[in-house]
């Protein structure tokens, strides 16, 4: 028999987790009493609950994996919101565990109290309160998928302080898998949005792709080149795009926007065909996207539905996986001449 903060420790073990970030309390204490028998799993101790999450950001933007921030509950939980909405901001998955005050206690306003789940609701992708010991190992199997997949972010798990003493109820088993119902991102892209896309590059005269940190997050990057280098596209990139292609390609054109490069910007107005591809295109990155919308095509790539359209109106809306619809492009049958248009850029 194991209790709930050792099956934690064992979920975690379970999703290869190896480094934690975090500040010990009394409300995460058997937490931290089960970490602290498990030598594969380093902590690191921070100042400040903020920076826990910051740090945990960092390395899951690093190793391209979930990472694991902890805090207690009350300040220590509520400390840890604008790391959470930064994540959330730049689509980082993040599993955020807080400790929570004894579960008979909740809604009472006992000492170092705080809805996190209300708190955060803006700034997760989802969020659970376990109020039953033996819910652990499937609402963290269900955690690490959620942050991981998709449109991928920050996921938050408040534990009461007494449901990590508890027992377990038979031996520890974590899932294979989670089945979550009504919970299937799009991957592929539609098949007639594709053939749109399809005739739209191959009318184009002077493409452009926007690169931005959804073609990192699909892990996309190496198919955006091939597919730039062999139709010959231009890219620019949103400041999270940055690293798509190398900066010394000669199809690339720098950072577009405010801080970006004059011959990104200009590549922009010039262009008749503008493929958005993982960006969100903000003000700092297009500060009047209306005059793009009447003047040139727009093809907006994401695998969020809810970002297509939300600052750039498309043409063309294609929801999917980065790289997936980049590996079925790649096979397309796209035959374009943009050479005086590169020697134009």
């Amino acid at each position: 028999m194991i209790n709930g903060a050792e099956a934690m420790v064992q979920c975690l073990k379970a999703e290869g987790v190896t480094r934690i970030f975090g500040i010990p309390g009394v409300a995460i204490a058997p937490f931290y009493e089960a970490l602290y028998n498990e030598p594969s799993i380093t902590h690191v101790l921070v100042r400040q609950e903020q920076a826990a999450g910051h740090a945990a950001s960092g390395y899951a933007r690093i190793t391209r994996r979930p990472a694991v921030c902890v805090t207690s509950s009350g300040p220590g939980a509520t400390n840890l919101i604008t790391a959470l909405a930064t994540a959330y901001a730049d689509s980082i998955p993040l599993i955020a565990i807080t400790g929570q005050v004894d579960s008979h206690l909740l809604g009472h306003d006992v000492f170092q109290e705080a809805d996190m789940r209300g708190a955060t609701e803006s700034f997760v992708k989802y969020s659970y309160l376990v109020k039953n010991v033996n819910d652990i190992p499937r609402v963290f199997k269900e955690a690490f998928h959620i942050a991981s997949t998709g449109r991928t972010g920050p996921v938050l798990i408040d534990i009461p302080c007494d449901v990590q003493k508890n027992e377990l109820k038979g031996e520890f088993v974590y899932p294979e898998e989670a089945k979550i119902r009504g919970y299937k991102p799009s991957i592929m892209g539609n098949g007639q949005q594709m053939t749109k896309v399809i005739a739209a590059i191959n009318k184009a005269k002077r493409p452009l792709i926007c690169a931005g940190g959804g073609v990192i997050l699909s892990h996309g990057e190496e198919v955006v080149r091939k597919f730039c280098e062999k139709n010959g596209i231009p890219l620019v990139s949103t400041m999270m795009g940055i690293g798509t292609i190398a900066k010394a390609h000669p199809l690339y054109f720098g950072m577009l926007g405010n801080n970006g490069k004059p011959y990104a910007n200009k590549a922009v107005s010039n262009a008749d065909l503008l493929m958005v591809v993982g960006a969100r295109i903000a003000d700092r990155a297009v500060p009047k996207p209306e005059k793009l919308e009447r003047r040139l095509t727009v093809i907006h790539i994401d695998i969020d539905s809810a970002e297509i359209g939300k600052m750039l109106g498309p043409t063309l809306p294609l929801v999917g996986d980065i790289r997936h619809i980049f590996t079925q492009l790649m096979d397309a049958d796209i035959h374009i001449d943009t050479s005086e248009w590169i020697k134009e850029l």
